[in-house]
């Protein structure tokens, strides 16, 4: 899994590959906080790439599948969680309403 990558002056851009056969919606809302906010209008715009070819509706996805997310940088920006405290024990977050708990833990395993 690769992290944001600048992608021509458009924003920002995901990569990550599917683990288990789900449906794009699904795998958004479980993988990528920040594109479940901009559902619509990634969908609209047809700024998701399933295995390099955009997609304008919600599809199903295989293990293996390569999605990419397509932001503007306005989007990117938008926190889906905030940490409230950290110590070497306990993590607190603040997620955003909306954004479903297993995305949150899916961008604090692709932090490390």
């Amino acid at each position: 899994m690769r992290r944001h990558n600048s992608y021509k002056g458009r924003g920002n851009v995901l990569k990550l590959i599917v683990h288990e056969e789900q449906n794009l919606k699904e795998f958004t809302e479980n993988e990528y906080a920040q594109a479940s906010f901009a559902w619509n209008y990634l969908i609209k715009n047809k700024e998701i790439r399933v295995n390099g070819k955009r997609v304008d509706k919600d599809v199903r996805l295989f293990k293996g599948d390569e999605v990419c997310y397509y932001l503007t940088p306005k989007q990117a920006e938008k926190q889906a969680f905030y940490t409230v405290y950290e110590d070497e024990n306990v993590l607190v977050i603040d997620k955003e309403s909306g954004v479903n708990s297993e995305a949150v833990f899916a961008a604090l395993a692709r932090q490390g």
